[in-house]
């Protein structure tokens, strides 16, 4: 093109972009200004784009130009499937940016006439609802003439495993979701929301379910005096129990502990309970820790950490709460475990059992555990069925572990049947 095209007058814009090729408008654009403010003052007011799929690298030019303002939008696809693969992938992704269309036309070949023998044109269906869902608040017309949407890939067959809040689960949503063919395993957080816990028909579900559904329930940072509510609505009979994690809770509950284990004693896989500081060492031991271990009788290895005795070991209330719990600080030490309930514990297990050391826990778990670190340490406990992540799934294994973090007593049981490498130790059930 001569330099001299800068001295031509103004042309009209259809003139620019009809009769010229890309390449000679962008150069055109490049050295003349009347083309320069033709381009500007026409790109705030153009409200009908026509776009040939063919001309790519004109479509691309003019959609750059007239993006942001259009407010009708007419495809037409005169090209081959790779073409229009290659239109759909570059050209059409810059219209995702317009948030004004009020009309979406896709033209296919049968109706510009170019062949008797064209085959119907199927679109991908994600990128064009992507574009109406962009535009869902202004769009009036959608229109598929010669051509349609493609049938999007179904991936809810892979869906194996769903987490959700309790507060969204019903009895009808979990028998929508009995039509996932390889749904085994569902996992429900509840958390300190006041919101009345609904109970779920699980009675009903053995009909829905070819393989019985295996549940997790994690219960997170949530006050003792909703455990009642929780053991009456939530973990309720017909419910097939594989996991219960208590984490954050600030208080051992009991109650909670015998009901499960009377309840789910024959499904129940795992128990975690981690960060309890309100409770002491005494009851710990004698009502939780050597009542698992008389109880499981194929215990191979038990992990505690950490245990204080606030009646021998603190006698001075500075270093108490004002809820009576043991204030632990970054600097101190895990006390040695009492000889006697070594000896207690070695009485009933096949092994010879000794505490485990505070490196060997979840950075959420040790002392000056930053908030992240208990967030992560919540996340991996929930994202998995049972605590870890192994495709295969063996059978018979069992773990317990105790443990303090910097401002408070830590405890953490764990009954599992998988393989197991949780703050850095296996256990094995026989």
């Amino acid at each position: 093109m001569s330099h001299t095209w800068s001295t031509i007058p103004l042309l009209p814009l259809r003139c620019i972009l009809e009769h010229l090729s890309t390449e000679d408008a962008l150069a055109a654009m490049s050295v003349c200004r009347h083309w320069r403010d033709a381009i500007h003052v026409y790109e705030g007011h153009k409200e009908l784009l026509r776009l040939k799929v063919k001309q790519l690298e004109k479509c691309k030019f003019v959609s750059r130009v007239f993006k942001k303002n259009v407010q009708k939008l007419h495809l037409y696809i005169d090209c081959n499937e790779p073409e229009l693969d290659k239109f759909m992938n570059i050209v059409f992704p810059q219209f995702f940016d317009t948030q004004n269309l009020e009309e979406i036309l896709f033209i296919g070949p049968s109706y510009m006439q170019l062949s008797n023998h064209v085959p119907f044109i199927k679109l991908k269906r994600v990128q064009i609802e992507s574009l109406v869902y962009k535009n869902i608040h202004s769009l009036k017309k959608l229109g598929f003439l010669g051509c349609g949407m493609a049938a999007v890939k179904n991936d809810n067959e892979r869906y194996s495993h769903l987490i959700v809040d309790y507060e969204q689960l019903s009895t009808s949503a979990l028998v929508t979701l009995s039509q996932l063919s390889s749904f085994r395993y569902l996992t429900l957080n509840i958390t300190n929301r006041k919101q009345t816990l609904q109970r779920v028909d699980w009675d009903t579900m053995h009909e829905f379910y070819k393989y019985q559904l295996r549940v997790t329930v994690n219960i997170i940072a949530v006050p003792y005096r909703r455990f009642n509510d929780i053991m009456e609505n939530v973990l309720v009979e017909g419910l097939r129990l594989i996991s219960l994690k208590v984490m954050f809770c600030k208080s051992l509950y009991t109650p909670l502990l015998s009901h499960v284990s009377r309840l789910y004693q024959s499904s129940l896989q795992e128990v975690i309970w981690a960060d309890s500081p309100y409770d002491s060492s005494y009851w710990v031991w004698q009502y939780d820790v050597l009542g698992f271990v008389r109880l499981r009788k194929g215990l191979m290895q038990l992990e505690v950490s950490a245990i204080y005795n606030k009646q021998d070991r603190f006698h001075n209330m500075i270093q108490l709460s004002e809820e009576g719990a043991i204030r632990v600080l970054s600097g101190d030490q895990p006390a040695p475990v009492d000889p006697e309930y070594i000896q207690e514990v070695n009485e009933y297990t096949d092994f010879k059992w000794r505490p485990t050391s505070w490196s060997s826990l979840h950075p959420g778990l040790r002392p000056r555990a930053t908030l992240q670190q208990r967030i992560d340490y919540v996340v991996s406990e929930a994202r998995v069925p049972s605590g870890h992540e192994l495709k295969v799934w063996k059978l018979n294994e069992e773990r317990t572990a105790i443990a303090t973090s910097e401002d408070s007593l830590q405890l953490s049981i764990k009954i599992s049947i998988q393989h197991l490498v949780i703050n850095g130790v296996k256990s094995k059930l026989r």
